[in-house]
């Protein structure tokens, strides 16, 4: 997991071909009711539609930071847990090519200009400690 500037969590999957169907399968249902609400041929997509036997990669992200519709700022980070359900200590890293399970919801956007989906992190859990 990465925290970018601009306050944002980051953590990038890869999955063959054959283990993303279920998520791509996720974000085209919704892609699809995104473009029946906005007729939009213009639609951002996630992943790489043309990927063919290349490993898909899907990028989850978090704001660290969110104003509410009054004004008020709110913080938080995704949770990170062991292979046993343990909170991840603060400063352990996780490395790179680590395996993780991520939990994670979809921000849809209808805005005219570019409408599509975007994966939002809300935890990653990781193999071991």
């Amino acid at each position: 997991m990465k925290f970018r500037n601009g306050g944002v969590f980051t953590v990038t999957l890869r999955l063959t071909a054959v283990d993303a169907v279920p998520l791509v399968q996720r974000i085209d249902a919704r892609l699809d009711q995104i473009y029946d609400a906005t007729r939009s041929l213009n639609m951002s997509c996630p992943y790489d539609p043309e990927n063919g036997d290349t490993p898909y990669l899907f990028t989850f992200s978090s704001q660290a930071r969110t104003t509410d519709i009054l004004g008020r700022a709110t913080k938080h980070a995704p949770g990170i847990w062991d292979s046993k359900g343990r909170k991840w200590p603060k400063f352990h890293k996780i490395e790179l090519g680590s395996a993780v399970r991520v939990s994670y919801g979809f921000n849809h956007d209808y805005r005219a200009d570019s409408p599509g989906v975007s994966p939002e992190l809300l935890s990653v859990q990781t193999a071991g400690q």
